[in-house]
């Protein structure tokens, strides 16, 4: 019998080795696999996700959320659904925020957010690139915030109709 690592199976020797690079096959696949490696880094200007929620609602959930982050707003512009931060700066990093929140449809509102993170060298700041992991924490923090929205809302709602 021949193995799809092209090893025969031949007695008990043939079949040992044979479980054994299957053995260490998988193992190697699994412990890629578990690895996330250094860290990742986002190759886009702009990371985007899309709410099923009304306009209102998601960009005063972004907004809160960058306030609850720690960052000033430099910008709030609903017409134009635009929240623009200051930088917040750490002890070697500082970061900024421009988030965009556009209606994309009857209760559908799309965010669009651009980090950028500079890195103190000596007496000026520049560029680095920016994590994925950044944007991932901010959508999880805007997707959590919109449901405490909702949630509010319903809860106005329920004591208006009182």
């Amino acid at each position: 019998m021949i193995s799809v690592l092209g090893l025969k199976g031949n007695g008990r020797k043939g079949g040992m080795m044979q479980r054994v690079a299957i053995v260490w096959i998988a193992g190697l696949l699994l412990s890629v696999s578990a690895c996330t490696g250094p860290e990742q880094y986002s190759r886009k200007e702009k990371e985007t996700r899309t709410y099923d929620s009304a306009y209102d609602l998601v960009y005063e959930a972004v907004k809160e959320v960058l306030a609850k982050r720690g960052y000033d707003i430099a910008k709030a512009d609903p017409e134009l659904g635009l929240v623009e931060t200051e930088w917040l700066a750490g002890k070697s990093l500082r970061t900024k925020a421009r988030v965009e929140v556009k209606p994309t449809g009857r209760h559908m509102t799309e965010v669009s957010a651009a980090i950028r993170v500079e890195e103190a060298k000596g007496s000026h700041w520049a560029p680095k690139e920016v994590k994925v992991s950044l944007y991932q924490d901010l959508f999880d923090d805007i997707d959590l915030q919109v449901y405490r929205e909702h949630f509010r809302k319903i809860e106005r709602r329920s004591k208006e109709g009182k």
